[in-house]
């Protein structure tokens, strides 16, 4: 788990330099090994910029479609994941 969040710190220091997309697509890759390495909700707190309210649509607008369906993706994924546990309703 130490070399996962290393990861995400890593990809995280050269994010200022990217657009709105390739943000999107390296907090969706780095998402991907939180959710690989069990941190579903450290997962989603690096989707919270595109997706600030769990259990609603994250932000697609002015996405590029593979990007776009990328983060709904992910955001399907953690809300199973955390939402099967916590047994919300219309996690599913």
């Amino acid at each position: 788990m130490d070399q996962v969040r290393a990861n995400v710190l890593a990809g995280l220091a050269a994010e200022a330099t990217l657009d709105e997309g390739a943000r999107v697509r390296l907090r969706c890759r780095l998402a991907r090994g939180l959710e690989g390495a069990g941190a579903y909700e450290e997962a989603r707190e690096l989707l919270r910029p595109f997706w600030p309210r769990f259990g609603e649509r994250p932000a697609v607008e002015g996405l590029d479609d593979e990007t776009a369906a990328g983060l709904l993706l992910r955001a399907g994924v953690l809300t199973n994941w955390i939402g099967g546990g916590a047994r919300l309703e219309h996690a599913h």
